[in-house]
């Protein structure tokens, strides 16, 4: 079955089309059958492996999504309630997103009209 029917794969490069090793899909596979689908011992093992290469054996966290990233990264950075950021009028909404649960003021700027 063709999932986009308006890109004919053999006709060139399909942009967009997700890459999943067959090793990845046998992962998550065997993941699901267990009960550790959230935090788990394969979330343990990959926060450890990721600090020993990435952090110099400091600590790593891992999050949900971007967002959750995002959120976690404001609160450490020390925003709370009621400070003002300024952020671009272009971006994903996932950048502003957290704002809203803190409860920050977000002024939404474009490159021309920066303070």
């Amino acid at each position: 079955m063709n999932e986009m029917p308006l890109m004919k794969e053999e006709e060139g490069i399909v942009l967009f089309y997700p890459h999943v090793p067959e090793s990845a899909i046998a992962s998550v596979s065997q993941v699901l059958k267990t009960r550790w689908i959230g935090q788990g011992p394969r979330v343990d093992e990959f926060e450890e492996r990721f600090a020993k290469r990435f952090a110099d054996n400091g600590k790593a966290l891992a999050v949900g999504s971007g967002t959750d990233a995002l959120h976690l990264a404001y609160i450490l950075a020390g925003l709370k309630s009621g400070d003002e950021v300024i952020a671009p009028v272009f971006t994903c909404t996932a950048t502003n997103i957290p704002f809203l649960y803190m409860n920050v003021r977000v002024r939404l700027r474009t490159l021309t009209n920066l303070p």
